[in-house]
């Protein structure tokens, strides 16, 4: 066996686990089923949601091994920090939010118990990128509607059984993301290459008539890291460079056009032009509220005011719309620390796999999910996200896989270490 080429394209083929494909279709079900209220299907997103857990915990006893990364149980110890805050300082009252939060914590630690290698990890996503075509099957008569209609207003903008545009836009950006790290991936068969287009043609067109602001820049990035990711595939090879540098370059002029084209561009050009006082001031007003309230004393600086409490301290009556504030304001300093340092803690860790990854396959599939991350803390500037059921398992899922890559990197050079002392 030839070193200088080892890693996950030259490595014995592995079978999904039985626990991926478990997560993969809970994962499906979350955007199919749990935010249409109309369809009363929500209760089995819940039920897959418990199998996961009661396999996981199986599967600790079963292998005696806790599959968590470091960066996965900082978001646990957040979580935990929610429920003791909030027994210590909150009102009382918000209760169901807290244990919503609580849920996805849990299903997050089970979800990334269960990954157990790279085919696992392709495995989850392609489950989850299928759930496009049901969740477009759902919303057929809209999203024809939009396609079809004359003239379009704000209030036209596509959520459907998604029940928010921000939702609907944040959910196609990950199916987008699901879609091209699979494409990229060269061990991928053309059919499966094939579906991912579907898919991600559907995500687009989805996101472009969500008239979500934060769809619409995250549209932007995520064109910017797709081509990034793909320069750094063939970054040896100074003939592609140059060429994926000319279509890269045009693919993002194409994107930025796609934009300026969508019915809804008129609500990022009030933002540019400063001319919207409607949403944003709001948001503006919460955000300054929270940062407020969170500063009022010493207790509210390190301990926060208890999760979903701040909707209590301001005049609109409900959450202040960015994860920076309301975990600022609902779990103080510490909470703050616990939340971001798991994603800053992730993303060092990509960043330094992608130096010292052995293959290519790696190379590409770290830079796509380093970016999607980076793509993932702008929208928790502008959203709260961290009692997400998509996100966050889909998070829990990279970290699996980049803790898997650590994992084989150490068995790859204790084999080069025997190989050497052989010979």
């Amino acid at each position: 066996m030839k070193y200088g080429t080892i890693g996950i394209e030259n490595s014995p083929r592995r079978k999904a686990t039985l626990g991926s494909y478990l997560v993969g279709v809970y994962l499906f079900s979350v955007p199919t089923f749990s935010y249409a209220i109309d369809l009363e299907l929500n209760y089995i997103p819940q039920c897959l949601g418990i199998m996961v857990g009661l396999y996981a915990v199986l599967d600790v006893i079963r292998s005696r091994k806790v599959n968590i990364p470091a960066e996965i149980r900082l978001y646990g110890f957040f979580v935990f920090w929610l429920v003791i805050t909030t027994l210590l300082v909150g009102n009382g009252n918000n209760y169901e939010a807290l244990l919503t939060s609580v849920k996805v914590g849990l299903i997050v630690l089970c979800v990334t118990q269960l990954i157990k290698n790279d085919r696992d990890f392709k495995n989850i996503l392609f489950i989850y990128g299928t759930s496009i075509l049901f969740v477009a099957y759902l919303n057929y008569e809209t999203l024809l509607y939009l396609r079809s209609a004359i003239r379009i207003t704000e209030m036209d903008r596509f959520d459907g059984t998604l029940a928010n545009a921000n939702t609907a836009a944040i959910y196609a950006i990950t199916v987008l993301w699901v879609s091209f790290t699979l494409i990229f991936n060269k061990k991928t068969g053309n059919i499966i290459k094939l579906l991912c287009i579907a898919f991600a043609s559907i995500a687009l067109f989805m996101t472009y008539f969500s008239g979500s602001l934060k769809g619409m820049i995250g549209i932007a990035l995520f064109a910017i890291s797709a081509v990034w990711t793909f320069y750094k595939k063939y970054e040896r090879s100074l003939g592609k460079r140059v060429l994926i540098g000319i279509a890269g370059f045009g693919f993002v002029v194409a994107t930025l056009y796609l934009i300026y084209k969508s019915p809804f561009f008129f609500r990022l050009e009030r933002i540019i032009l400063f001319t919207d006082t409607g949403s944003p001031g709001e948001r503006l007003y919460l955000f300054t509220t929270a940062i407020d309230v969170w500063f009022k004393n010493f207790i509210s600086i390190f301990v926060g005011i208890g999760h979903d409490n701040f909707r209590d301290y301001n005049n609109l009556c409900t959450y202040s719309h960015s994860t920076i504030s309301e975990v600022l304001v609902s779990a103080g300093v510490i909470g703050f620390a616990l939340y971001f340092g798991a994603f800053i803690l992730l993303l060092k860790k990509l960043y330094i796999q992608s130096k010292i990854s052995f293959s290519k396959i790696q190379s590409t599939q770290i830079f796509s999910c380093f970016f999607f991350l980076l793509i993932l803390l702008f929208f928790n500037a502008t959203a709260v996200l961290y009692s997400s059921r998509e996100l966050w398992p889909l998070i829990g899922i990279i970290a699996s896989y980049s803790h898997f890559l650590r994992k084989e990197r150490i068995i790859i050079i204790k084999e080069m270490e025997a190989v050497s002392s052989t010979t």
